[in-house]
């Protein structure tokens, strides 16, 4: 935590980390909930009033949220595909590399996992 909340660096290098709400057996803490604004993820209501732990609240003072998009943009995923294709990582001599980028990334509705495990990599054998 001390990395994450900014209170010890790494000489080079950074932290990033992820949480979710999808696991309703251990739901995000009010700390973090607070200190990310993710009211919109609980569907709690919780009192200002309720107890907050002051040491978590001082960890999580220094993180930072990082906005993910929900899907690639057609510029980013361009991006991925060529970086695979540099790597020659799928397709032959002649391979239609123009139609399989428009169909993996239509197949995929910009999903980033979905476009590179679903699409790219299933294409491997091209």
């Amino acid at each position: 935590m001390e990395y994450a909340s900014g209170k010890r660096e790494f000489k080079r290098g950074a932290f990033i980390g992820s949480i979710s709400s999808a696991q309703t057996t251990n739901p995000i803490p009010l700390e973090l909930r607070d200190a990310l604004e993710l009211d919109y993820l609980d569907k709690r209501v919780i009192s200002p009033y309720e107890k907050r732990n002051q040491i978590l609240l001082d960890y999580a003072g220094g993180l930072k949220p990082l906005e993910v998009p929900a899907k690639l943009s057609l510029d980013e995923a361009a991006g991925i595909f060529e970086v695979w294709k540099g790597v020659q990582a799928f397709g032959k001599k002649g391979f239609p590399y123009d139609e399989a980028f428009l169909a993996k990334y239509t197949e995929s509705s910009g999903n980033a996992r979905d476009f590179v495990r679903k699409g790219i990599l299933s294409s491997m054998d091209a």
